[in-house]
């Protein structure tokens, strides 16, 4: 279980939860990954490729559900001022 799991870096945060149980035959997943408002200069610029010129910013959702053998997942994605040149 992953009460709350928190990662910064370059002043950008992600957060998940979840759950895993590897016992049993069902071994059910439940799992959740947000960040939100992330620069995608600031990103770009961390992983030393800030000549790539784009500007704005992007959150992204995931869920994962159902069980390690037959799992489903949902992602979201969505960006605002998105800028490239």
């Amino acid at each position: 279980t992953l009460d709350r799991f928190t990662a910064s870096w370059e002043n950008q945060t992600v957060t998940a939860t979840g759950a895993v149980s590897l016992r049993g035959a069902a071994r059910p997943l439940n799992a959740h990954l947000q960040a939100d408002r992330i620069s995608i200069a600031q990103l770009l610029n961390g992983l030393n490729h800030a000549s790539i010129r784009v500007d704005g910013t992007a959150s992204l959702r995931a869920d994962v559900a159902g069980t390690l053998e037959d799992p489903t997942a949902q992602f979201r994605l969505s960006g605002t001022g998105l800028e490239a040149y």
